[in-house]
């Protein structure tokens, strides 16, 4: 491994532990339960789309539909979550946010905000833009 691949890994660690340390400090003050902070971007990836279904809910986390349902079965326990049947298909279950839920996905997206806006006060504008662009290139 080069020189650059070892600063970059260790930069990459960097931002991954800011960016965690943003959402722990911004997510302290609401009651989790004992959901795991992995959890919390999934309760934000199911407050930006609405309601979907397990399936739809799979597909955009890359999990398996047996992990989405543990993974629902514990948010709903927390009070996060709820599902409902659909009323055209009895197989098909959609799952939305409880209050509880929303909140907590809104504390998490401007933990998200927050770190964004923290790298854009860091970086002049062409500097910022130029991140972007490299980030995007990686297509993650």
């Amino acid at each position: 491994m080069c020189h650059l691949e070892k600063k970059l890994m260790v930069l990459l660690e960097k931002i991954e532990n800011a960016i965690t340390a943003e959402k722990v400090k911004a997510l302290q003050h609401i009651d989790g339960g004992d959901l795991p902070i992995r959890y919390f971007y999934y309760l934000n990836v199911i407050g930006e789309t609405g309601t979907l279904s397990s399936t739809e809910l799979a597909e955009r986390l890359g999990l398996t539909k047996p992990a989405i349902t543990a993974m629902v079965k514990r948010m709903i326990k927390e009070g996060c979550a709820y599902k409902e049947q659909s009323p055209d298909d009895r197989r098909v279950h959609f799952i939305g946010l409880t209050e509880k839920g929303a909140k907590i996905a809104g504390v998490y997206r401007n933990a998200n905000i927050g770190f964004v806006q923290r790298i854009r006060r860091s970086l002049d504008g062409l500097e910022f833009e130029n991140l972007v662009e490299l980030l995007d290139k990686l297509k993650l």
